[in-house]
């Protein structure tokens, strides 16, 4: 299951609809949907349990998973959209990367604990994936080994 799906990103791109025939195919978008959601999930991972339920992250992730999507679409189609600066009339480039960028700073903070999915199932530090965590948040976790010293 993609937080996204075909329908989210035809609405984003208003007046664009993906087919069997058309330049960027469904199959082509149905994976891009696919191969971001792995993207996202590698991410927070680490946090959270996955599958995620919680609405509201759902609607975070969807929003991440949207920008990614599109963002490589646009980039296919070479879609373009101009509008003015207000203060100077200057055009400005609105598909170059913007949402993208903030969607991944955001995913970025999201797995550096610094922002939160505000209803998604964290990890706690007595499970088995606990182990794997190397977020200083975790200073409860004791170490098994000790640091600089020979222990074989």
């Amino acid at each position: 299951m993609t937080y996204a799906t075909i329908d989210d990103i035809e609405a984003e791109l208003k007046g664009i609809n993906f087919t069997t025939t058309s330049q960027v195919t469904s199959t082509a978008v149905n994976n891009f949907l696919l191969q971001t959601d792995a993207l996202i999930n590698s991410y927070i991972y680490e946090r959270y349990e996955l599958p995620i339920t919680g609405a509201e992250s759902l609607e975070i992730l969807k929003k991440i998973e949207i920008d990614f999507v599109v963002w490589r679409v646009s980039k296919i189609l070479d879609l373009t959209k101009s509008e003015p600066i207000p203060a100077d009339g200057v055009p400005q480039e609105i598909t170059e990367g913007s949402a993208y960028r903030q969607s991944m700073a955001l995913l970025a903070s999201i797995k550096a604990n610094k922002n939160d999915l505000p209803d998604a199932i964290e990890i706690s530090p007595t499970s088995p994936l606990a182990s794997f965590h190397s977020d200083p948040n975790n200073s409860n976790i004791t170490p098994f080994f000790d640091m600089e010293s020979q222990q074989w």
